[in-house]
């Protein structure tokens, strides 16, 4: 990081690239993707006794990905924690961690088989960092 001046050409393109308005759709849609995936998934479990579907896991997880390059691409462009955004950098950065806590207990239930104890003692830890994802759809 420490060769790459604020000048650097490739820090240039990935500003350009993470300042343009396809970029923000890009990231516009995988967040409201995410949310939706949030709701298809709460309904199909409140519809089938709370079984759960590994399509919506990998879905979700195909969203992180995509979050953790987002965030990255922005820190190596250092356009994050200036000072006009810092509060929605902040709260991006807190919406990746649960979303990676959230998919590790995900995996987790998963992993651990048809123990119903397991998934019904984690469910309301999950509701929780789920909830702060929806609240970043909001932001879009």
């Amino acid at each position: 990081w420490s060769r790459l001046s604020t000048k650097h050409p490739l820090r240039a393109r990935v500003q350009v690239l993470t300042r343009s308005r396809e970029f923000g759709f890009l990231v516009g849609c995988t967040v409201l993707t995410s949310a939706l995936l949030i709701g298809a998934e709460t309904e199909y479990a409140a519809q089938h006794q709370g079984h759960r579907l590994q399509v919506f896991f990998f879905g979700q997880a195909i969203c992180f990905i995509f979050f953790v390059i987002e965030f990255a691409l922005r820190w190596f462009a250092l356009q994050l924690f200036v000072e006009r955004q810092r509060a929605w950098d902040i709260f991006d950065g807190v919406c990746v961690v649960t979303m990676a806590i959230d998919l590790s207990l995900e995996l987790w239930i998963m992993l651990a088989g048809p123990n119903a104890d397991t998934a019904e003692s984690l469910d309301p830890v999950i509701r929780i960092f789920r909830l702060t994802r929806i609240i970043r759809a909001l932001r879009v």
